[in-house]
């Protein structure tokens, strides 16, 4: 787990995310920058291609920056059931965090009260403290290790879906990737974060018609 400092409550999570020292280096293209992963988009003639991108992208929710690529987020307004489908999955899967606070503050007594001190300097160090004993456990117990692995997930599947023949983005044929392409490679950070974030829909899409979604899972 990684942890920001304290900030006034009365900053939005825009402002928080554009000041935090792990997101700052992914968005520049600093950190993670390494990383490489591959989307299933359609082409020009409907056939399915793997496409290789370089980088990470975070989760959030709709309070994030609209503008950073990298923190994507279920959409406010989807028009059709393919950004239906993808942005409740997203929200699904970014509620995980949610889970592990409540975790902690079954664990940490001291976060089960509001805080008892007075700065944020002080209220820093005890979440960060607590943090760094989340981490410590995890790599005691072996948590940290051994998630190479993929398991299938089944999804509720509607005899409608499969009417709506999928079709390609309606960026396809219109959007030049090649400024954000370096060796092969689509950069992720460098790409219009709306851009992005239709692929991400149309792979989910793919993989979601082949049954084809999975979580990571710990082998044993």
């Amino acid at each position: 787990m990684n942890t920001t400092d304290g900030h006034p409550g009365t900053w939005n999570d825009i402002s928080v995310s554009e000041q935090d020292r792990f997101v700052q280096p992914i968005h520049d293209g600093t950190k993670f920058s390494d990383y490489v992963f591959e989307l299933s988009e359609y082409c020009p003639d409907g056939n399915i291609k793997q496409v290789k991108y370089k980088g990470v992208w975070l989760i959030g929710d709709n309070g994030y920056t609209e503008s950073w690529t990298c923190i994507q987020f279920p959409m406010k307004d989807p028009l059709t059931l393919m950004e239906c489908r993808y942005s409740k999955w997203l929200e699904s899967m970014r509620k995980d965090i949610e889970c592990v606070f409540g975790r902690m503050k079954k664990r940490y007594l001291i976060l089960k009260t509001g805080s008892r001190f007075k700065s944020i300097k002080s209220s820093d160090k005890v979440f960060k403290t607590v943090c760094a004993l989340h981490n410590r456990r995890l790599i005691y117990e072996g948590l940290d290790k051994n998630w190479e692995g993929k398991e299938s997930v089944l999804l509720k599947y509607h005899p409608e879906d499969f009417h709506q023949f999928p079709k390609p983005s309606h960026y396809q044929n219109g959007f030049n990737f090649d400024p954000y392409t370096v060796n092969g490679y689509r950069i992720v950070h460098e790409i219009p974060i709306e851009i992005f974030q239709q692929f991400l829909i149309q792979n989910f899409h793919i993989r979601f018609f082949n049954r084809d979604i999975k979580f990571p899972f710990r082998s044993k």
